[in-house]
């Protein structure tokens, strides 16, 4: 959920590819997350800038973004570095 009075629509969180595409820029000019997208992942919350962004918890922890992927769609991101 974002926090509208922290989010100044900078899109720091966009330049990032949501894997299932639940961010959008809203009317007012703040990210806008479609709760019934989003998987809870985190990537968007750890590249906004202000901290605007607070996850609900959908999936099991994870240790990190790359058991999350591993996990839950399959995809070992370290073969990409």
């Amino acid at each position: 959920m974002p926090d509208r009075s922290k989010c100044t629509g900078c899109g720091a969180c966009l330049s990032v590819r949501c894997p299932q595409e639940a961010l959008s820029i809203g009317d007012e000019g703040t990210i806008e997350i479609n709760q019934n997208w989003c998987t809870g992942c985190g990537i968007c919350k750890a590249k906004c800038p202000q901290g605007a962004i607070k996850i609900r918890q959908t999936m099991p922890m994870r240790s990190d973004i790359k058991e999350y992927f591993r996990e839950e769609f399959s995809l070992d991101l370290d073969l990409f570095d």
